[in-house]
Protein backbone atom coordinates (compact mmCIF):
# COMPACT_ATOMS: atom_id res chain seq x y z
CA UNK A 1 0.00 0.00 0.00
CA UNK A 2 2.96 2.34 0.81
CA UNK A 3 4.54 1.50 -2.76
CA UNK A 4 1.07 2.77 -4.10
CA UNK A 5 0.93 6.10 -2.38
CA UNK A 6 4.56 6.86 -3.13
CA UNK A 7 4.38 5.49 -6.75
CA UNK A 8 0.88 8.45 -6.86
CA UNK A 9 3.00 11.09 -5.11
CA UNK A 10 5.94 10.60 -7.58
CA UNK A 11 3.74 11.66 -10.42
CA UNK A 12 2.66 15.02 -8.86
CA UNK A 13 6.27 15.57 -8.34
CA UNK A 14 6.94 14.61 -11.88
CA UNK A 15 4.33 17.20 -13.02
CA UNK A 16 5.92 20.02 -10.70
CA UNK A 17 9.33 19.81 -12.27
CA UNK A 18 7.65 20.24 -15.96
CA UNK A 19 5.33 22.67 -15.02
CA UNK A 20 1.55 23.22 -15.20
CA UNK A 21 0.74 24.01 -18.68
CA UNK A 22 -2.53 24.31 -20.05
CA UNK A 23 -4.66 21.04 -20.89
CA UNK A 24 -6.05 20.53 -24.70
CA UNK A 25 -8.87 18.83 -23.32
CA UNK A 26 -7.97 15.52 -25.44
CA UNK A 27 -8.55 12.75 -23.53
CA UNK A 28 -8.82 8.91 -23.48
CA UNK A 29 -9.76 5.93 -21.19
CA UNK A 30 -5.93 6.48 -19.76
CA UNK A 31 -6.18 9.52 -18.47
CA UNK A 32 -5.94 13.48 -19.81
CA UNK A 33 -3.40 14.25 -22.44
CA UNK A 34 -1.92 17.63 -22.00
CA UNK A 35 -0.08 19.43 -24.60
CA UNK A 36 2.62 21.37 -24.01
CA UNK A 37 5.13 22.80 -26.46
CA UNK A 38 5.38 22.24 -30.67
CA UNK A 39 6.11 19.08 -31.98
CA UNK A 40 10.22 19.08 -33.31
CA UNK A 41 10.71 20.01 -37.09
CA UNK A 42 12.96 17.99 -39.12
CA UNK A 43 14.63 16.34 -36.30
CA UNK A 44 15.70 12.62 -35.93
CA UNK A 45 15.51 10.89 -32.59
CA UNK A 46 17.61 8.09 -31.54
CA UNK A 47 18.61 5.89 -28.90
CA UNK A 48 21.58 6.22 -27.72
CA UNK A 49 24.24 7.00 -30.46
CA UNK A 50 23.02 5.55 -33.70
CA UNK A 51 19.21 3.53 -33.01
CA UNK A 52 16.65 5.23 -35.05
CA UNK A 53 13.41 4.86 -37.18
CA UNK A 54 14.33 3.16 -40.57
CA UNK A 55 17.94 1.63 -39.77
CA UNK A 56 18.36 -1.46 -41.67
CA UNK A 57 17.94 -5.43 -40.18
CA UNK A 58 21.25 -5.88 -41.99
CA UNK A 59 23.14 -3.01 -40.91
CA UNK A 60 23.48 -4.12 -37.34
CA UNK A 61 25.81 -6.96 -35.99
CA UNK A 62 23.44 -8.56 -33.54
CA UNK A 63 23.40 -12.91 -33.87
CA UNK A 64 20.91 -14.86 -35.57
CA UNK A 65 19.89 -16.37 -32.35
CA UNK A 66 19.45 -12.70 -30.62
CA UNK A 67 16.21 -12.87 -33.17
CA UNK A 68 13.08 -14.17 -34.10
CA UNK A 69 10.48 -13.61 -36.68
CA UNK A 70 6.33 -13.50 -36.65
CA UNK A 71 5.82 -14.02 -40.40
CA UNK A 72 2.26 -13.44 -40.17
CA UNK A 73 3.19 -9.41 -39.45
CA UNK A 74 6.06 -9.24 -41.99
CA UNK A 75 8.37 -8.84 -38.51
CA UNK A 76 11.45 -9.78 -36.95
CA UNK A 77 11.92 -8.79 -33.35
CA UNK A 78 15.95 -8.43 -31.68
CA UNK A 79 17.37 -8.10 -28.50
CA UNK A 80 20.09 -5.28 -29.12
CA UNK A 81 22.39 -3.66 -26.97
CA UNK A 82 22.90 0.14 -27.43
CA UNK A 83 26.03 1.95 -27.44
CA UNK A 84 24.86 4.87 -24.99
CA UNK A 85 27.87 7.61 -23.87
CA UNK A 86 29.67 6.81 -21.06
CA UNK A 87 28.01 9.50 -18.76
CA UNK A 88 24.62 8.14 -19.15
CA UNK A 89 24.91 4.03 -19.80
CA UNK A 90 24.62 2.99 -16.18
CA UNK A 91 20.89 4.54 -16.29
CA UNK A 92 19.95 1.44 -18.62
CA UNK A 93 21.18 -1.37 -16.84
CA UNK A 94 18.52 -3.53 -16.03
CA UNK A 95 17.93 -7.17 -15.13
CA UNK A 96 14.57 -8.31 -16.47
CA UNK A 97 12.48 -11.42 -18.15
CA UNK A 98 12.84 -9.63 -21.06
CA UNK A 99 16.80 -9.23 -20.99
CA UNK A 100 19.76 -8.41 -19.08
CA UNK A 101 21.76 -5.62 -19.36
CA UNK A 102 22.20 -2.45 -21.23
CA UNK A 103 20.05 -3.78 -24.72
CA UNK A 104 16.58 -3.09 -26.27
CA UNK A 105 13.67 -5.03 -28.09
CA UNK A 106 13.85 -4.11 -31.65
CA UNK A 107 10.92 -4.58 -34.05
CA UNK A 108 11.89 -4.16 -37.84
CA UNK A 109 9.01 -4.32 -40.03
CA UNK A 110 9.96 -5.02 -44.25
CA UNK A 111 13.43 -5.10 -42.55
CA UNK A 112 13.19 -1.46 -41.41
CA UNK A 113 13.49 -0.54 -37.43
CA UNK A 114 9.69 0.56 -36.96
CA UNK A 115 9.63 0.19 -32.83
CA UNK A 116 11.90 0.20 -29.92
CA UNK A 117 11.43 -0.48 -26.40
CA UNK A 118 13.88 -0.63 -23.40
CA UNK A 119 14.08 -0.39 -19.80
CA UNK A 120 15.52 1.59 -16.96
CA UNK A 121 15.18 1.20 -13.43
CA UNK A 122 11.93 2.96 -12.28
CA UNK A 123 14.35 5.32 -9.32
CA UNK A 124 15.96 6.59 -12.58
CA UNK A 125 12.94 8.25 -14.08
CA UNK A 126 13.73 11.82 -13.19
CA UNK A 127 17.47 10.97 -14.28
CA UNK A 128 16.50 9.67 -17.72
CA UNK A 129 13.92 11.85 -18.30
CA UNK A 130 16.20 15.28 -17.63
CA UNK A 131 18.96 13.56 -20.27
CA UNK A 132 15.89 13.63 -22.85
CA UNK A 133 15.45 17.18 -22.38
CA UNK A 134 18.63 18.07 -22.54
CA UNK A 135 18.93 16.40 -26.07
CA UNK A 136 15.39 17.23 -27.21
CA UNK A 137 13.93 20.06 -25.29
CA UNK A 138 11.33 20.12 -23.27
CA UNK A 139 8.60 17.38 -24.51
CA UNK A 140 5.62 17.71 -26.62
CA UNK A 141 2.51 16.66 -24.60
CA UNK A 142 2.61 14.42 -21.27
CA UNK A 143 -0.26 11.82 -20.19
CA UNK A 144 -1.16 10.49 -16.55
CA UNK A 145 -2.25 7.11 -17.14
CA UNK A 146 -4.31 5.01 -14.30
CA UNK A 147 -3.05 1.59 -14.46
CA UNK A 148 -4.03 -1.14 -12.01
CA UNK A 149 -2.01 -3.06 -10.08
CA UNK A 150 -2.07 -6.45 -8.26
CA UNK A 151 -4.99 -6.18 -5.14
CA UNK A 152 -4.27 -2.84 -5.28
CA UNK A 153 -6.03 0.81 -5.65
CA UNK A 154 -4.92 2.06 -9.23
CA UNK A 155 -1.73 4.44 -9.64
CA UNK A 156 -0.30 7.03 -11.79
CA UNK A 157 1.92 6.78 -14.87
CA UNK A 158 3.67 9.68 -15.72
CA UNK A 159 4.26 9.28 -19.52
CA UNK A 160 5.98 12.43 -21.84
CA UNK A 161 6.33 11.97 -25.27
CA UNK A 162 8.57 13.92 -27.79
CA UNK A 163 6.81 14.14 -31.43
CA UNK A 164 8.21 15.51 -34.76
CA UNK A 165 7.07 16.65 -37.73
CA UNK A 166 8.24 17.09 -41.31
CA UNK A 167 9.23 20.28 -42.99
CA UNK A 168 5.42 19.76 -44.39
CA UNK A 169 3.84 19.33 -41.06
CA UNK A 170 3.30 15.73 -41.14
CA UNK A 171 3.69 13.43 -38.22
CA UNK A 172 7.07 11.68 -37.89
CA UNK A 173 8.62 9.76 -35.08
CA UNK A 174 7.80 9.48 -31.36
CA UNK A 175 10.08 9.04 -28.41
CA UNK A 176 7.96 8.45 -25.69
CA UNK A 177 9.03 7.95 -21.21
CA UNK A 178 7.00 5.93 -18.92
CA UNK A 179 7.85 6.09 -14.96
CA UNK A 180 6.57 3.03 -14.93
CA UNK A 181 6.66 -0.07 -17.76
CA UNK A 182 2.79 -1.11 -18.62
CA UNK A 183 3.14 -2.34 -21.91
CA UNK A 184 4.87 -5.42 -21.78
CA UNK A 185 2.52 -7.56 -19.80
CA UNK A 186 -1.30 -7.56 -17.81
CA UNK A 187 -0.34 -5.65 -15.03
CA UNK A 188 3.05 -3.36 -14.76
CA UNK A 189 6.18 -4.02 -14.29
CA UNK A 190 6.72 -1.37 -10.84
CA UNK A 191 10.67 -2.03 -10.82
CA UNK A 192 10.87 -0.55 -14.15
CA UNK A 193 9.84 2.65 -16.71
CA UNK A 194 10.60 2.08 -19.79
CA UNK A 195 11.32 4.12 -23.15
CA UNK A 196 9.84 3.74 -26.81
CA UNK A 197 10.90 5.05 -29.75
CA UNK A 198 8.56 4.41 -32.70
CA UNK A 199 6.27 5.75 -35.65
CA UNK A 200 3.82 8.30 -35.02
CA UNK A 201 0.61 6.33 -34.73
CA UNK A 202 2.20 3.03 -34.49
CA UNK A 203 0.55 0.57 -32.18
CA UNK A 204 2.71 -1.16 -29.20
CA UNK A 205 4.74 -4.00 -30.13
CA UNK A 206 3.37 -5.91 -27.18
CA UNK A 207 0.02 -6.29 -29.63
CA UNK A 208 2.09 -9.20 -31.43
CA UNK A 209 4.87 -10.59 -29.22
CA UNK A 210 4.05 -11.60 -25.77
CA UNK A 211 6.66 -12.12 -22.56
CA UNK A 212 6.45 -15.66 -23.78
CA UNK A 213 8.36 -15.19 -26.85
CA UNK A 214 10.91 -13.16 -25.07
CA UNK A 215 11.73 -15.98 -22.41
CA UNK A 216 11.65 -18.35 -25.35
CA UNK A 217 14.25 -16.41 -27.00
CA UNK A 218 16.59 -15.63 -23.59
CA UNK A 219 16.64 -19.44 -23.35
CA UNK A 220 17.63 -20.25 -26.63
CA UNK A 221 20.63 -17.45 -26.50
CA UNK A 222 21.54 -18.87 -22.85
CA UNK A 223 21.77 -22.40 -24.49
CA UNK A 224 24.08 -21.08 -27.55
Amino acid sequence: MGRCKKTGLFAVVVFILIGAPVVDMAASDSGIVTALNAPLENVQLSLGKNLKIGNSLESGTRAVEDCFEKKSWQSVFCIEAIDWDNDISALFSVRSGAYNGQKSIVRYRDKKVTDVYLLFQQNNFIDVLKWIQKKYGPPTERQIRWVQVMAAPKIANSVYRWKTIDKNGDAQDVLEIRSIDDLRQTFPDLRFGALRLHRSGAPSMFNVISMTDLLVLNKRRLSQ
